[in-house]
């Protein structure tokens, strides 16, 4: 009976290293695949950011063209500007010159009326 208790034992004994062995197998196993899974994010993660800097550098180009385009619109409204003062300036002369004509000769209410001198 001694002989059976003690060889119980250390099955027993053998069985716990067993199960302990395993249990440490199980963990290693575990933060290995903690790693790969912390890999995989850190990855994606990587792909991500790449891909958020490509459109990044893809949208700094676009407000860049938009800039360029915007200062061309400005220097284009600006030179518009210019001349539709010009044309303002000398069709202010040209009606002065009209009236002072038309003052000449006596016919300057006719003018403002919208007639075509002698109608």
């Amino acid at each position: 009976d001694g002989l059976g208790a003690d060889s119980l034992a250390e099955q027993r004994g053998e069985l716990l290293k067993a199960c302990k062995m395993l249990g440490d197998v199980a963990s290693l196993m575990a933060r290995a695949e903690q790693e790969k899974s912390t890999r995989v994010v850190g990855d994606r993660m990587k792909e991500s950011m790449l891909a958020q800097n490509r459109e990044i550098t893809a949208l700094k180009a676009q407000v860049a063209a938009f800039q360029g385009h915007a200062a061309k619109l400005s220097a284009e409204n600006f030179d518009l500007t210019r001349r539709a003062l010009a044309v303002q300036r000398r069709l202010g002369r040209a009606e002065h010159t009209r009236d002072a004509l038309l003052a000449r000769t006596g016919r300057h209410g006719e003018a403002t009326r919208g007639g075509r001198g002698g109608e």
